[in-house]
């Protein structure tokens, strides 16, 4: 892990292979254009400052940067709902890095809208609910560090026939996720795909470094299972 943090800082960034998942949020855009109606983007109800939660939303973060970009450039609207006031100001300003990538930074006011759902649970849900119904919603991302809230936003998402798109890091959320949603970023699946899109040399590393330390782990188990198969303890107590 320090070996390929530094080499990161030194300008040597590792690539790492394209989330299927990207090519399902292009198709809910698409989808919502065709239809005629908009799309919704939300993190669920966490906060920066819940420390099990600012992962997922950070990589949240990223991949709304990657869907304002493609509502920008097919001329979608967008509404981001938001239960915090930290994370309002967060997302608005990777929409509108979003939308500067689409050369589109003039049409942000008009197509990008925000809700803020107030600093409560039970507010922000039914800030979720009311623009689904209220907006001609065609597509819904839910895609963060998702709670309580997860069945109330997705099923009230499948009510009203939208192409939804989830993920999430906790997993004891993502059976909804799977059953609900027609694609779903599976717990650190939803951190490699934001490290995809922001590019940012640091996220890359992480997720590098987490892969490498998983083969040499395995790597380990194999080796200690052939030691031991082959009768070699006194090998294994060294090591």
């Amino acid at each position: 892990m320090v070996s390929i943090y530094r080499s990161v800082m030194q300008g040597r960034i590792p690539k790492i292979r394209k989330i299927p998942g990207l090519d399902s949020i292009k198709e809910a855009v698409s989808r919502a254009v065709e239809m005629g109606g908009s799309i919704q983007y939300t993190s669920g109800q966490s906060k920066l400052s819940d420390i099990k939660a600012v992962g997922g939303l950070i990589a949240s973060a990223g991949i709304l940067k990657y869907v304002s970009a493609l509502a920008a450039e097919k001329g979608a609207k967008l509404h981001v709902t938001v239960p915090w006031g930290d994370v309002l100001l967060l997302f608005e300003s990777v929409t509108k890095e979003g939308f500067a990538e689409a050369n589109k930074l003039e049409d942000w006011g008009n197509l990008v809208e925000f809700h803020y759902g107030g600093g409560h649970p039970r507010s922000y849900q039914s800030r979720v609910i009311g623009v689904l119904r209220r907006d001609n919603v065609k597509s819904q991302l839910y895609i963060g560090s998702t709670f309580s809230e997860t069945a109330v936003v997705l099923g009230a998402g499948l009510e009203t026939g939208c192409y939804q798109i989830g993920g999430s890091d906790q997993y004891a959320r993502l059976p909804i996720h799977v059953i609900t949603a027609t694609y779903t970023f599976i717990g650190e699946e939803l951190y490699a795909a934001g490290a995809y899109i922001s590019k940012d040399p640091l996220q890359l590393g992480v997720i590098r470094g987490q892969d490498v330390s998983r083969f040499i782990i395995i790597a380990f188990l194999v080796l200690g299972t052939i030691l031991m198969n082959l009768g070699a303890r006194q090998i294994l107590n060294f090591i």
